[in-house]
């Protein structure tokens, strides 16, 4: 389960990173990035806050949820229960 979580993780930052230097901004929908994320089989990802300077999502998968929050001052923090 982890580990399908870590994976989504690393693929949905990759694609917040992307859309970014396109648009000078996070997304704030999935469907925003559809061009190069796609979410894994049973996971559950939603996107709670998005704009030039940060994002934050939701994912969840097999009963674990973790908040993801990335800041372009901060850095990136992951916490999951």
């Amino acid at each position: 389960m982890r580990a399908r979580i870590e994976e989504q993780t690393r693929l949905l930052a990759f694609a917040q990173e992307w859309y970014f230097n396109k648009q000078g901004e996070y997304a704030s929908t999935l469907a925003s990035l559809s061009q190069v994320f796609a979410t894994g089989p049973g996971v559950t990802i939603t996107i709670r806050e998005a704009d030039a300077q940060s994002w934050s999502a939701q994912i969840e998968f097999g009963g674990t949820t973790c908040t993801l929050i990335h800041s372009v001052s901060t850095g990136s923090v992951t916490e999951c229960r």
